[in-house]
């Protein structure tokens, strides 16, 4: 390689990567709880920039949608069009209606209060708008991390770790890292956008995608205040972190996960890696691949297209959130369903010598809803600060939630229909229990 392409690839690779570090890492923002990333800061103030409009743009980005995957079904005459939306799946159109018509209703508050009031329709739309701004504000971010050498350079270097422990590529841990500081949606979109590249095979985004999406940083305060234990919320996050990675090197090697296809989207195989040992040697050959990675990537173009892939993205997952997460809590509102669930865990909590079994039983399944239902349940009951503790972390380490990550796998083209995140669910869950008790009883 020649000196000045050289170092203008060094210095492509270096500066779009630092910028990427630098938005979604870092906490460089003041904030009431201290510092916070650029990534959360810049979602906030578009928020609130945009709050006057931001349920009406929800609605007519459902609406656009609808139209649009319609339109791709009855004509072949736009390629671009038949390719974002012409494969889109009935029941997903049937679901996109439904988000379409209950965010119109709470918007314009016309039905029944048991669908429009703040507990279903408006927590649904808030989601939406939520997850709306947050994927398209992140989403063009990203290709400061995956297309200029970033990716391929923490690849090389954890490689050793992530392939014999967790059995998925060394730029994984970027996707764990991504929902930590954002939120599972975007670690799934990253996680998606990288399957789709033929990066990861369909075994490994279906591992990364039910084991790395972990709610965000900033989201354990909301927890833990909610449940009113927020002086542990040191144990809380730490507890919930380390153990994420424990869950995940469990899981993968379980059914549904273990069975899944280890080829790429398009039903290639891998070819054969170097399986490499840790050595300083892998600082030279990251470098080499993210230099050949920037010298590839040509800035005028990669953004137009992330563009794009952000906008469908957002749209569909905007949509599945208002339909399936107003649908739960309308459930969780209004039934005795997830209480009926609870019970059989109890005699489990009890074995394991969980504080309040009987109590906290109903908050094990309350977690495939919405992550913050089981802090909210809790917190209106007379439980010990151990109990509480417990509940938070099962269902941080659940991770499958309808209300997000969920919706957002069966959106995305990693084939995890709903009967496996469900079984997932309840595998995490009955694998969670044990090791967070035991981790109760040591912190406590």
């Amino acid at each position: 390689m020649n000196s000045k392409p050289a170092i203008k690839n060094t210095l492509k690779f270096i500066v779009m990567s630092l910028i990427g570090i630098l938005y979604f890492f870092v906490p460089l923002v003041p904030s009431d709880k201290g510092k916070g990333v650029l990534l959360v800061y810049s979602v906030n103030i578009i928020k609130s920039a945009l709050s006057p409009w931001l349920s009406a743009l929800v609605m007519i980005s459902i609406g656009s949608l609808i139209l649009l995957c319609i339109t791709a079904r009855l004509t072949d005459k736009f390629p671009t069009l038949t390719r974002l939306y012409g494969g889109v799946k009935t029941y997903s159109i049937v679901l996109y209606l439904i988000g379409f018509i209950l965010s119109g209703m709470t918007i314009l508050q016309i039905g029944p209060e048991y669908l429009i009031g703040p507990a279903v329709g408006g927590q649904g739309l808030g989601l939406a708008k939520t997850v709306l701004v947050t994927i398209v504000v992140a989403g063009l971010m990203v290709p400061f991390i995956t297309e200029f050498g970033l990716l391929e350079y923490i690849g090389v270097l954890i490689e050793p770790l992530m392939r014999p422990v967790f059995k998925v590529p060394g730029y994984a841990a970027i996707d764990a890292v991504t929902s930590f500081v954002a939120n599972p949606t975007l670690g799934i979109f990253f996680t998606n956008k990288l399957y789709k590249e033929k990066k990861y095979t369909t075994r490994e985004a279906a591992s990364i995608s039910t084991n790395f999406s972990f709610i965000s940083l900033g989201f354990f305060a909301v927890l833990t205040a909610t449940a009113n234990i927020t002086e542990h919320y040191g144990k809380v996050l730490i507890a919930s972190f380390l153990l994420s990675f424990v869950m995940a090197a469990i899981v993968i090697r379980l059914f549904p996960l273990r069975g899944m296809p280890d080829t790429f989207i398009d039903g290639t195989e891998r070819e054969g890696e170097e399986r490499r040992k840790f050595s300083l040697s892998l600082f030279r050959h990251g470098y080499k691949a993210a230099l050949k990675k920037a010298e590839d990537t040509p800035v005028s173009s990669v953004f137009a297209k992330a563009l794009l892939e952000v906008l469908v993205f957002a749209q569909k997952i905007s949509a599945y959130i208002m339909a399936i997460s107003s649908i739960t809590f309308l459930l969780v509102e209004y039934t005795s369903l997830f209480n009926i669930l609870g019970v059989p865990f109890i005699p489990v909590l009890k074995l394991c010598q969980v504080p309040n079994a009987a109590e906290i039983a109903p908050a094990m399944i309350l977690g495939l809803a919405e992550i913050a239902i089981p802090a909210t349940f809790i917190s209106t009951l007379s439980i010990s600060v151990e109990a509480a503790f417990f509940v938070i972390v099962v269902s941080a380490l659940q991770i499958i939630m309808f209300s997000n990550s969920a919706v957002s796998i069966m959106e995305s083209e990693i084939p995890l229909g709903i009967g496996k995140l469900i079984l997932i669910f309840f595998i995490r869950t009955l694998i969670a229990i044990p090791i967070v008790s035991v981790v109760m009883h040591i912190l406590f």
